[in-house]
């Protein structure tokens, strides 16, 4: 009798009602726990702002409510659902203890963790956090039926309600936009990170994205290999490099990965992202080891020497001591 009592508690929810309670709960229990850490930054010269925090919360829920409709179909609400409070707890646990930031740097290292280091990152602290944002919400979900309208009223409303919970995200954020364009300078966009659940969604994107605009076609490919081979030959390092540049043609950041001596095609894994003056340093470091080895060192101190630059020093160091 009381097996049969237990399988048969169902809480009905329509699907619109179920993705509006749903993210609610799920926003505003997991952000409370790391409020302090994103109100810091709404305080200007002593002056907290509440109305600048509040807007930045409530557009951040109605946006993850437009998200959470879009993709919350009859197939996919619940697994989604359970997705989404799983990597929500565990966020939420680590924001807490290790006050970090939830961005696509840290989904990647995450996905490359060893047993030895996740081992390292468990404690005692977590199990509040796995029973309270985890456990409770997937139960609670499973007891959860979700009714569905037919296929007109089912577009309609989820239309209506994604357009009505994205006009006011936009509204907010632009009635709000100094103290919250404030708070994001001053955080570094660290607020951003710490928003959860949209934290995950908006590093998946950046991820995607970057596998994207590293897509090599097939005939670049070829090239990268031939280019490796060629540098493999002649025994020196190979490198592929994307320059960003501005209108005005200044290199604002590179994205370099070495395809010789130790070649990866460049299609298997993402390059590394530097910034200009990085790069520079880098071909001066590998110039300033060619030096013992140049035949034409009177050329070589004169190209040097031309023309004053930043870390010119190292170079007469090295003149010096090798003269």
């Amino acid at each position: 009798m009381k097996k049969y009592f237990i399988n048969n508690i169902k809480f009905q929810f329509s699907h619109i009602s179920f993705c509006i309670l749903y993210s609610t709960s799920l926003y505003i229990v997991c952000n409370a726990v790391n409020i302090n850490k994103t109100a810091k930054w709404f305080y200007l010269k002593n002056e907290f702002s509440y109305i600048g925090i509040s807007a930045f919360y409530v557009s951040g829920l109605c946006l993850f409510i437009a998200v959470f409709t879009l993709f919350a179909h009859r197939w996919t609400v619940k697994p989604l659902a359970i997705i989404i409070i799983l990597l929500s707890g565990a966020s939420a646990y680590f924001i807490s203890k290790y006050n970090v930031a939830i961005d696509h740097h840290m989904i990647k290292n995450a996905i490359n963790t060893d047993t030895t280091e996740v081992r390292g990152l468990l404690s005692i602290q977590m199990i509040p956090y796995f029973l309270f944002l985890i456990v409770l919400p997937i139960t609670a979900i499973s007891f959860v039926q979700i009714t569905f309208a037919g296929p007109a009223k089912y577009l309609i409303r989820s239309v209506t309600l994604f357009i009505l919970a994205l006009f006011i995200a936009i509204g907010l954020l632009y009635a709000q936009f100094n103290p919250i364009h404030r708070a994001a300078n001053m955080s570094k966009k660290y607020i951003f990170h710490q928003l959860i659940p949209l934290n995950h969604i908006t590093s998946i994107i950046n991820i995607i994205q970057n596998y994207v605009k590293t897509y090599l076609p097939e005939k670049e490919k070829k090239n990268i290999k031939v280019l490796s081979q060629v540098s493999e030959a002649l025994k020196v390092p190979g490198w592929l490099v994307w320059y960003k540049c501005d209108e005005n043609r200044n290199v604002l950041s590179v994205k370099v990965k070495q395809v010789s001596p130790t070649f990866k095609p460049a299609w298997d894994e993402l390059p590394t992202e530097i910034s200009w003056d990085q790069w520079v340093e880098h071909l001066e470091f590998k110039q300033q080891e060619h030096y013992p080895h140049c035949t034409n060192k009177p050329f070589f101190k004169y190209k040097i020497r031309r023309k004053p630059f930043k870390r010119q020093a190292n170079y007469e160091k090295l003149f010096n001591n090798r003269h």
